[in-house]
C-alpha cells in the first residue's frame, strides 16, 4: 500500500480509473467485505480530491485520508 501511495503522490495526474484489491470498504455493510468471491472495486470519481466509490455500495473513498 505504501509503494502505491507513493506512485500516486508522484503521479497525482495520472490516477488509475478502476482500483481492485488496493482499498478497503469502510462500509461495514458492503458486499466487497462480507462476501468473499467478491473483489473490492473502485472507480475514479474525483480526480482532483483523490476520491474512488466502491462499485457495490456506493461509498466514497478519498485516497489522502489512506
Amino acid at each position: 500500500m505504501a509503494i502505491f501511495m507513493d506512485v500516486i503522490k508522484r503521479h497525482r495526474e495520472i490516477l488509475p480509473r478502476k482500483i481492485e484489491k488496493v482499498i478497503v470498504c469502510n462500509n461495514k455493510n458492503c458486499a466487497s467485505l462480507k462476501e468473499t468471491y467478491v473483489k473490492q472495486s473502485f472507480i475514479l470519481v474525483d480526480e482532483e480530491n483523490m476520491e474512488y466509490k466502491c462499485e457495490y455500495c456506493d461509498s466514497i473513498q478519498t485516497l489522502k485520508a489512506l
